[in-house]
């Protein structure tokens, strides 16, 4: 026993042990878990075709940063998963059967968790505070049972545990760094410093950085554009596919108005497509596809009609923390004198941009410059790791 895909058998007309009824409920929550570590599992390299585990990572929108209210930051509902190869116990709480023989551990938040984010520093200063998530494995359900008592020779009344948890709502903490974090949520808060100077805390031993947060001296209240969205996203192989179709519908002088007709992207990845406010030395629109610790982007597209001399598009891979004022204000206002946001989905975390420093635009296709012709029709194909 004990391997992923064992299962317990109890004979017929066999008096059962409670051993045997746990040790069933381990065996298939083991054997999920397994099922789930070589699925989100990556390749070693180039070229080494072998399996690498994911140290770490969650699910669609699971655990994703959000502004809550005031000075606060939300976490989403889902899942995630750490691996810890050396933390594998058998009989948990001494009761034979309960294992964990699993080293990929469940991360479970059930309900948005708002996580309170200190007032902001004096002026002309900043602060960088994280947020950082480890599992949880916790008896619990305090319950009366009949449990046998063999000096007695009876079943005696006792309160016992009844649950196994993993999910972690409500179990929030604040440190000052450079403490560590000891709630399975713990909130880290940064040391003040001069604008363009503060550090970011180092993230607790275990524990994995979900999302950034950069507190200026103006900060009033938590906005998309203080969040950084640090968590590795799970795909099946460790890619993520994209598909954006979008047309262009004003040409000249702009603003060009792209119409974006089909997107096809996972949850917990956002997908922008902004016109230019006029047709200069970068014409066309600018996609900005912001979803977690982006590590890899490879890109291709496809464009119908006349290009003439048109420089296509640009692509920028980033948060809003870490993205420039005019690129800022590219996604969010649709002031006619910036860029027309055209099509905004969810929220805009960051990670790492395609090898180059977070929130730089990457020209990905450039086609000399002018404008795209109207009713010129581009689709855009994308593979994301993480």
């Amino acid at each position: 026993m004990d391997k992923p895909f064992d299962q317990e058998i109890l004979q017929l007309r066999e008096r059962p042990l409670s051993t045997d009824h746990n040790q069933a409920w381990s065996q298939i929550f083991q054997t999920m878990r397994d099922f789930f570590q070589h699925l989100y599992e990556g390749r070693a390299g180039i070229t080494d075709g072998s399996a690498v585990p994911p140290p770490y990572g969650f699910i669609g929108n699971g655990f994703r940063p959000v502004p809550g209210s005031g000075m606060q930051v939300v976490l989403k509902p889902g899942t995630g998963f750490i691996y810890s190869g050396l933390d594998t116990p058998s009989g948990i709480g001494g009761v034979l059967g309960v294992n964990d023989k699993s080293p990929f551990k469940p991360l479970s938040l059930l309900a948005d968790q708002p996580v309170a984010i200190d007032a902001a520093p004096s002026s002309g200063q900043e602060r960088f505070d994280i947020i950082e998530v480890n599992y949880q494995r916790l008896l619990t359900d305090l319950s009366s049972r009949g449990v046998f008592s063999p000096s007695a020779g009876d079943f005696v009344a006792s309160l016992v545990a009844k649950t196994l948890q993993w999910n972690i709502d409500g179990a929030v903490g604040r440190v000052v760094s450079p403490a560590s974090s000891t709630t399975p949520i713990g909130y880290k808060v940064g040391i003040a410093a001069a604008v363009n100077s503060a550090v970011v805390p180092s993230n607790t031993a275990g524990y994995v950085t979900v999302a950034r947060v950069h507190v200026l001296s103006s900060t009033a209240a938590i906005q998309r554009s203080n969040i950084a969205d640090f968590r590795p996203l799970l795909f099946p192989g460790n890619v993520a596919e994209i598909a954006l179709d979008y047309s262009v519908s004003t040409t000249g002088g702009g603003p060009n108005l792209p119409t974006v007709n089909q997107l096809i992207c996972p949850p917990g990845i956002e997908v922008a497509v902004v016109g230019q406010a006029a047709f200069t030395a970068r014409a066309g629109v600018n996609i900005y596809i912001i979803g977690g610790n982006i590590q890899q982007v490879i890109c291709t597209s496809a464009v119908s009609g006349n290009l003439g001399s048109a420089k296509e598009q640009c692509i920028a891979f980033g948060s809003t923390d870490d993205l420039t004022p005019a690129e800022q204000t590219d996604l969010t206002s649709g002031a006619s004198s910036n860029p027309t946001l055209n099509a905004d989905i969810g929220n805009f975390p960051g990670g790492t941009v395609f090898g180059a420093p977070i929130g730089s635009v990457q020209v990905y296709d450039d086609i000399d410059s002018g404008s795209l012709p109207s009713g010129t029709n581009v689709s855009v194909s994308m593979k994301i790791s993480y």
